[in-house]
């Protein structure tokens, strides 16, 4: 049986993966250019003659980012995870939110995590995360009593990401930050956007 889990990202928005993108769309202005492609009045081509498949860039940039994720996972804390891709979301408005990525983890492997780890520890972790303050109302209970009363069955993306992080987090996950995680993933995106007549 498969859960779906959220994995720590810090979105599309004015983030490296957009930069990735950026990049690509000046790289191929300049091979066009070097080819001596022109709009029909034989103007070069700019930006605005470029078009992507937006969520096809993204799917493929998140799916890259998920095996980057399983591979920074395994390096620092020991553990295949065996994660894949499941959805992206991405909100209208980013003033609020961000995206997030979703991915199927098996529910033995979460079983595995969750008796390899100390108690203790999680508990703070869990308290730290999901105790209301200004500014943060929880939706969670911040006592890790109430979290294994639940059957893990039972628990949603953001437990199972929750214990995803902490697994990170309590190695100090030193060899791969977030940004790191995304440069990386940058790698396996090909863009192909079509080059638009003016």
């Amino acid at each position: 049986m498969n859960k779906i889990t959220t994995i720590p990202f810090g979105g599309f928005y004015e983030s490296i993966a957009t930069h990735l993108l950026d990049n690509e769309f000046d790289n191929l202005l300049e091979k066009q250019a070097d080819e001596g492609v022109t709009k029909h009045d034989n103007t070069p081509l700019n930006s605005d003659d470029l078009t992507v498949d937006n969520k096809g860039y993204k799917d493929q940039y998140s799916k890259g980012y998920i095996d980057v994720y399983n591979q920074a996972f395994d390096d620092t804390v020991g553990v295949e995870l065996g994660l894949a891709f499941e959805s992206l979301e991405s909100p209208t408005f980013y003033n609020f939110e961000t995206d997030r990525i979703f991915a199927y983890i098996s529910l033995q492997k979460v079983k595995e995590l969750l008796s390899s780890i100390d108690g203790v520890e999680l508990a703070g972790f869990i308290l730290d995360r999901f105790t209301s303050r200004s500014g943060f109302t929880s939706f969670y209970s911040n006592d890790l009593v109430d979290w294994i009363n639940k059957t893990l069955k039972d628990w949603d993306c953001n437990e199972v990401g929750t214990l995803l992080d902490f697994c990170l987090n309590s190695q100090d996950m030193i060899n791969y930050e977030l940004d790191q995680l995304s440069e990386i993933a940058g790698g396996y995106v090909e863009v192909n956007p079509e080059f638009l007549a003016a």
